[in-house]
């Protein structure tokens, strides 16, 4: 921990864990907003940097590959995991993330049991990166970005391309050259 002297009060800074290393965020209910997900992002090394004042966390950054899991807190959540190496999570205001960005990134996302009653089967992806940023408003994906040989495969179906951008509002996956599906 790496603190500073402000008006004579320590105020943290900065928090390095190294030797696999965890951080647990859990959503506090708010009043007219869905419980987001729970984050767990672990790695060998991890370091949180904090705005100023400490109460609020400006970035983490995995100095080596880690792991970022999204356990629901709602049925119509889907679990998600996320691996790769240099994991950046920058964060807004009110501890809300704001971006996220990764290399050599494998996702996985399990169907909601609803999902599963009609078929839907477990989603893996995989690029060289992967870029997200999040609404603030309501903390949901906005906008997905993977590049470099993409690769989707959900059950039956599959799909390659240079790059793929997820529009989260409709669920649907653009692909950009040399992009081709099958199922």
């Amino acid at each position: 921990l790496v603190f500073s002297t402000d008006h004579d009060e320590s105020v943290l800074e900065r928090v390095v864990a190294t030797g696999n290393a965890v951080v647990t965020s859990k959503p506090l209910p708010i009043q007219g907003r869905p419980l987001s997900e729970t984050h767990i992002l672990s790695a060998q090394d991890i370091e949180m940097r904090m705005r100023p004042g400490g109460k609020e966390i400006d970035n983490v950054v995995t100095h080596s590959p880690g792991k970022l899991d999204f356990l629901p807190n709602l049925p119509e959540q889907r679990r998600r995991t996320l691996a790769g190496n240099d994991i950046v999570i920058v964060y807004g205001p009110q501890n809300r993330i704001a971006s996220f960005h990764t290399t050599n990134a494998k996702t996985q996302t399990t169907p909601t049991a609803e999902e599963q009653k009609r078929n839907r089967k477990l989603a893996l992806t995989s690029s060289r990166a992967l870029s997200a940023r999040f609404d603030p408003k309501t903390d949901d994906l906005a906008t997905l970005e993977q590049t470099g040989d993409f690769t989707y495969d959900e059950g039956d179906r599959h799909a390659r391309a240079a790059k793929a951008t997820l529009d989260s509002d409709s669920d649907v996956i653009v692909l950009e050259t040399s992009a081709h599906m099958w199922d």
